[in-house]
């Protein structure tokens, strides 16, 4: 292991530990934040949104094949579709299961 990748490591490190005090010690002192957080309505919707861009990003990454058929117009149709109704459907819980 080289000395720049050694240095990345510990900035990285560093970076989330940083991160994690300031968050830490903003919700401390703004305690509605964490009231919000706690009343948040769209986690199931933020929980899909990321696992599923995570798992994009992860084939993309690793599946070179993917990679060539995820950047077509159809492909980028298709994933602007599936986001459009996970946030309809997020948004209005009721509207599309509503029974008239």
């Amino acid at each position: 292991m080289g000395k720049n990748r050694i240095l990345e490591i510990c900035l990285i490190v560093f970076s989330i530990f940083w991160v994690s005090v300031i968050t830490l010690d903003y919700i401390n002192k703004h305690p509605w934040y964490a009231s919000a957080w706690e009343n948040f309505r769209y986690a199931k919707m933020y929980l899909f949104l990321g696992i599923f861009s995570s798992a994009l990003a992860f084939a993309q990454a690793f599946f070179p094949k993917f990679k060539r058929v995820l950047f077509t117009g159809g492909s980028l149709g298709i994933l602007l579709l599936i986001f459009s109704l996970v946030l309809a459907y997020s948004f209005e819980p009721h509207s599309i299961t509503k029974k008239v």
